[in-house]
């Protein structure tokens, strides 16, 4: 679990392994709207086939993910607008 928890900092994250098989669950925990980041950075590897990056910037936003290879999660649920992009 990675719990984004700072409401007067954006956070910046990086994961730097996806394992495949394992579920992961980004979520932001603040009430704060910085809009933190979670950088996937293994070279090409993604949330959903082609974005590297999740922001997130409201309380209770999370992402459950499946990682299906070393370099792809599979999105398993985006609760709020967790928002999707690419570098």
């Amino acid at each position: 679990v990675v719990d984004l928890d700072h409401s007067s900092t954006k956070i910046e994250a990086t994961i730097a392994n996806i394992e495949p098989g394992r579920i992961l669950v980004i979520t932001q925990i603040d009430s704060g709207t910085f809009g933190h980041t979670v950088t996937l950075t293994p070279t090409g590897a993604t949330f959903d086939g082609t974005n590297s990056i999740a922001t997130l910037n409201a309380q209770y936003e999370a992402l459950v993910l499946l990682g299906i290879s070393q370099k792809r999660f599979l999105i398993l649920k985006n609760y709020g607008s967790v928002s999707l992009s690419s570098v």
